[in-house]
């Protein structure tokens, strides 16, 4: 059965849902730790991550050690992140649109490399500090995990710079990422992403 309009779910839940129990449709701490396993994570990095997701709704879902639904976890939304998803877990073209245009007026490159993106949520670290100067190194080094992550998942393009390679995701696949992550996910678990750094 299709969903309805009224039932349908964000983007940013459908991403949170990937990490929920088929049968309870919530998240908690063992089907997050499945997930992150199903994505290429070893045992001590799934605990780690999965872990992390229940502490924090711990503390702003007030949940500790329970479950919550992809809905109840649009809160987790955090400061010192790129504003691509909205609050109500919509995707903000023009946030996503800004990314692009970083460092690439020209549109001649249609990736973004894992030290431009950290170049460019520098000014969104910079504009939160005000914010949230108490737990700001916190958000700020969530946020960069968060990133880290999703390049270990999902580079696509290596760029050589040097006498190294770039890792990089082309925008392409960064889009689809935040419009429906799940099939980022499922090209994860079926081995076709990420792209190994050329020798």
């Amino acid at each position: 059965m299709s969903e309805t309009k009224e039932n349908k779910q964000t983007p940013l839940e459908a991403h949170m849902g990937y990490f929920a129990d088929p049968t309870s449709g919530k998240i908690g701490y063992g089907s997050s730790y499945n997930k992150f396993r199903a994505l290429g994570n070893s045992k001590t990095e799934s605990f780690k991550q999965a872990t992390g997701t229940i502490t924090i709704a711990a503390g702003i879902v007030k949940c500790p050690f329970k479950s919550f639904t992809p809905k109840d976890g649009l809160v987790l939304k955090h400061p010192c992140d790129s504003r691509i998803y909205n609050t109500d877990g919509t995707v903000n073209k023009d946030a996503f649109n800004k990314l692009m245009q970083y460092k690439n007026e020209s549109g001649e490159k249609n990736y973004i490399s894992k030290t431009t993106l950290f170049e460019f949520m520098n000014q969104y670290y910079e504009e939160d500090k005000n914010v949230v100067s108490t737990c700001h190194g916190f958000w700020k080094n969530l946020s960069e995990g968060e990133w880290t992550n999703l390049f270990k998942l999902a580079t696509n393009h290596w760029e050589k710079t040097g006498t190294h390679y770039e890792p990089c995701i082309t925008f392409d696949l960064l889009q689809l990422f935040f419009d429906d992550s799940r099939q980022v996910f499922e090209m994860v678990e079926e081995k076709s992403l990420p792209f190994q750094q050329p020798t």
